[in-house]
């Protein structure tokens, strides 16, 4: 194998399907994740536990990143350059962020997160 960079936005379920596409072997059904040689993710999800709280972040594959507190109800952005949030980028990503911690609280009995139904 050649060794090759790009820098992109990924998740860790994203290694077993990028090492097994780069040494020609199909993926297994039901694994989660995305080949990288096939192109970068357009966001990826995160999420934060800690004693006494939960908090979800959500980052676009540019500049932006989206960070919501269960606990203080409180959504923060930040930008790489400070630049202000465009409201389509905004939305959309506030969207994959309330999808991913849904998703996420699912698998966890009895995990609740309420999130508003849009980025103000």
């Amino acid at each position: 194998l050649a060794p090759t960079h790009q820098s992109c936005v990924a998740q860790n379920t994203d290694t077993l399907p990028t090492v097994m596409a780069a040494v020609g072997l199909d993926l297994p059904a039901g694994i989660d994740g995305k080949a990288l040689q096939n192109g970068c993710r357009s966001w990826a999800g995160s999420a934060q536990f800690e004693v006494g709280s939960v908090s979800f972040t959500a980052v676009d594959d540019g500049n932006y990143k989206l960070t919501y507190s269960c606990q203080n109800h409180v959504t923060t952005v930040e930008s790489k350059d400070g630049s202000a949030l465009p409201d389509a980028v905004g939305a959309a990503l506030y969207r994959h962020l309330r999808d991913y911690t849904a998703d996420t609280l699912a698998a966890v009995p009895g995990a609740h997160c309420e999130m508003p139904d849009t980025l103000d």
